[in-house]
């Protein structure tokens, strides 16, 4: 099992000397004017040509921030257009104050097909965790948030820990052959320093050192400037195609893919324990 970084992909190839096949038409069609001028003895003409050719060559192959000049240019005439017919412009319903229901997902474009289902309640406590349905791409999927302070300050043994948890976590996915997909997500958004301000007001000491009080105003304002929070989640996903089978067998439905993927939860101890969402 792998993860997936949708972010990152490999440069394309192309066919003839790194061209794609559109690149290469654009650069034929402006070169065969001045072979047509050469052939015909019309110098001066075939000048201009060439200078206009070397323009349309650096315009298609030289790349400007790894897109082309005409490449951009499309892409800013794709954008003004999609703009204009009010394609780029999406806001969610709870944000313009028309959600109706709160338990369907609010998402633009091709994530609309994304369905949350609250799952079958489990355990003493009834816990009910929620299965991710993608009609479009027919997978089922569920999402962990990961607590744990980092590894950056941790001691050997700890990291030692933190990794059998993975190789486990991956050994059970790869031989379960029920999962497509394990997928790490890391986010990282600004710190509003608010958790700081709460700390200080609930163990601040009205009698305290005006030193102290002092030096801590300047730190809390020093660090909110450039702390950050990190938030860190694990997800399976699991194709229609390979749980149908075993869905029947727990009379099928929603109810019998979500005890096919809580049984899969419970294989493994470092699983059975993680904060399912």
């Amino acid at each position: 099992m792998a993860a997936i970084f949708d972010d990152y992909g490999p440069d394309r190839v192309g066919y003839f000397f790194g061209l794609t096949g559109p690149r290469l038409a654009a650069l034929t069609l402006a070169v065969i004017p001045v072979f047509v001028a050469v052939n015909q003895q019309r110098w001066v003409l075939a000048t201009e040509m060439a200078a206009l050719a070397a323009v349309v060559t650096v315009l298609v192959v030289v790349p400007v921030r790894g897109r082309s000049a005409t490449g951009w240019l499309l892409a800013s005439l794709s954008f003004a257009v999609g703009r204009a017919f009010g394609w780029t412009s999406w806001r969610s319903k709870a944000a313009t104050g028309k959600a109706e229901a709160l338990e369907n997902a609010d998402l633009p474009g091709v994530m609309t097909g994304i369905e949350v289902h609250d799952g079958a309640p489990k355990g003493p406590a009834q816990t009910r965790y929620a299965i991710i349905q993608d009609h479009g791409l027919r997978t089922w999927a569920m999402t962990a948030a990961i607590r744990h302070p980092g590894v950056g300050m941790a001691e050997g043994d700890r990291r030692d820990q933190y990794g059998r948890g993975l190789t486990e976590l991956l050994d059970v996915a790869a031989r379960a052959s029920l999962i497509s997909d394990v997928v790490f997500l890391v986010r990282t958004v600004p710190d509003d320093g608010a958790e700081r301000q709460q700390w200080i007001a609930a163990h601040r000491r009205p009698d305290g050192p005006e030193l102290a009080r002092r030096m801590n105003d300047e730190l809390a304002t020093a660090l909110t400037r450039a702390a950050v929070r990190t938030e860190a989640f694990v997800s399976f996903v699991v194709p229609e195609t390979r749980i149908a089978k075993q869905a029947r067998e727990f009379g099928g439905g929603l109810e019998g893919r979500t005890r096919v993927l809580y049984r899969w939860l419970t294989r493994s101890p470092r699983c059975s324990a993680a904060g399912w969402a």
